[in-house]
C-alpha cells in the first residue's frame, strides 16, 4: 500500500534529519558571499608567449 509506505517515510526520524540537514546546508551556502569570476578580455585570448 502506497500510503503506509508515505507514512513510514515521513515517520522516520533519520529522513527528517536528513531532510533538515540539507534545508541547513542550503541556507548556509546561500549566505556565502558570491565570488565574482573573473572575465576574459579579448587580449587574453590573444596571448601568444
Amino acid at each position: 500500500n502506497e500510503t503506509n509506505l508515505l507514512d513510514d517515510i515521513t515517520s522516520n526520524n533519520s529522513t527528517t534529519l536528513l531532510i533538515e540537514d540539507i534545508i541547513d546546508l542550503t541556507a548556509e551556502n546561500n549566505s556565502r558571499p558570491v565570488e565574482t569570476a573573473r572575465i576574459i578580455s579579448p587580449a587574453d585570448l590573444d596571448y601568444n608567449p
